[in-house]
């Protein structure tokens, strides 16, 4: 979480900011990270607390856990995505030479 924050911190204060392709899909995926790291950080807090007899540190409710659940999933997938794309990007780049412009026009949208 924190080098996730980092790396999204020193995109933003580039001079090229996010003013490329890549950065802008780095970014992304760090933002993913952040969120499903600060999801699986609440680990079992955010249970209810009629679990209390199997894990002794729940302070949560049903809408908790949920909220927690919903973050997991939404950091996952949406890692899960942009670590595609960025595949995607690497392949126009290296196997069919696209350019730059050409991604950020073509493919991007």
């Amino acid at each position: 979480m924190i080098a996730s924050a980092t790396l999204m911190w020193t995109i933003l204060r580039s001079h090229v900011g996010l003013s490329t392709t890549f950065n802008r899909l780095l970014f992304g995926l760090c933002v993913a990270d952040v969120i499903s790291s600060f999801a699986n950080m609440l680990s079992s807090i955010t249970m209810p607390k009629d679990l209390d007899y199997m894990f002794p540190s729940v302070y949560g409710n049903t809408a908790t856990c949920s909220a927690q659940g919903f973050l997991n999933v939404l950091g996952t997938f949406s890692g899960l995505l942009y670590n595609c794309s960025i595949c995607i990007y690497y392949l126009a780049i290296v196997k069919y030479n696209k350019k730059d412009v050409y991604i950020r026009t073509k493919i991007e949208p």
